[in-house]
């Protein structure tokens, strides 16, 4: 069987309600799992591990995304570990991050990533601006592990510690930037979720308490009035059904310059803003 032969027997063996280019997105990171050397000439007949590749296939037709089958997630042009105890980052939070790097410059800051999860924003900051002091929290353990595994993959120097954002004080001071992208999805949208992300994700890093959608922003509104210096910027992502909800949230804590930004599908998915003085 060569490649081409292989490729189509994956694609065909897909069942999941996805377009044809879809399938065969996923059928291409499968087979870079099994195959042996990873990628040989289309007509050329190919090793791979068939028992492997039969049991990613019943995975992925369970829903499981991808990502986690492979264990393995891009982001901004690098390959981050994920498993089922963080979230799989998004292009959304590329753009946040994009739009962190555009605005703040090179200058030397003091970060801190509220939330982290995979540890991709930190990461990327720290890489990206190797002078920046880059701090990173998330309340679970399980998150905060795959985050230290992925800062020690790429060798970015971060301060990870383990932090409630709901409930703790935090022992950080002068800070120039605050960024995090927390738990936003009202628990009545849970049924619009798709099945790869209602049944697979983390739900204590989708979901906001039941009684106030906006409870994580309210809570880092307290801890950025408290840490992040004069003129400091805030960033962070945010349900789009929500935007107009989130600036006036921030307008009405005294926030100065609040700037909502859409995504690349126009919606409302970030904001900025800068502390008084």
């Amino acid at each position: 069987m060569n490649y081409k032969e292989l490729f189509d027997r994956v694609v065909h063996a897909l069942t999941l309600e996805e377009s044809r280019d879809e399938k065969a997105a996923i059928a291409r990171i499968l087979l870079e799992q099994v195959m042996s050397p990873a990628r040989q000439p289309v007509h050329v007949p190919v090793l791979f591990d068939e028992e492997k590749l039969q049991a990613i296939i019943a995975r992925v037709n369970q829903h499981e995304p991808v990502q986690y089958v492979v264990g393995e997630a891009w982001f901004f042009g690098r390959p981050f570990f994920v498993n089922q105890h963080v979230l799989i980052p998004r292009p959304e939070t590329e753009e946040l991050v994009s739009w962190i790097l555009e605005r703040e410059g090179a200058d030397p800051q003091t970060v801190w990533d509220a939330g982290t999860g995979s540890g991709c924003i930190p990461v990327t900051l720290a890489l990206e601006r190797p002078s920046w002091r880059v701090h990173a929290t998330d309340v679970s353990i399980a998150s905060l592990d795959v985050a230290k595994r992925n800062a020690d993959k790429w060798k970015a120097r971060i301060n990870f510690f383990a932090h409630d954002l709901g409930h703790d004080q935090l022992q950080l001071t002068n800070l120039e930037v605050i960024v995090s992208n927390p738990p936003y999805i009202a628990t009545h949208e849970a049924g619009t979720l798709a099945t790869r992300v209602r049944a697979f994700e983390p739900a204590l890093a989708l979901f906001a308490p039941a009684h106030d959608a906006l409870f994580f922003y309210k809570r880092l509104i307290f801890f950025v009035q408290q840490l992040l210096r004069p003129g400091g910027r805030v960033y962070v992502e945010m349900n789009e059904q929500l935007g107009l909800e989130t600036e006036r949230l921030f307008r009405e804590a005294g926030f100065k310059g609040v700037e909502l930004k859409n995504d690349l599908s126009g919606k409302h998915r970030m904001l900025c803003a800068r502390q008084p003085g």
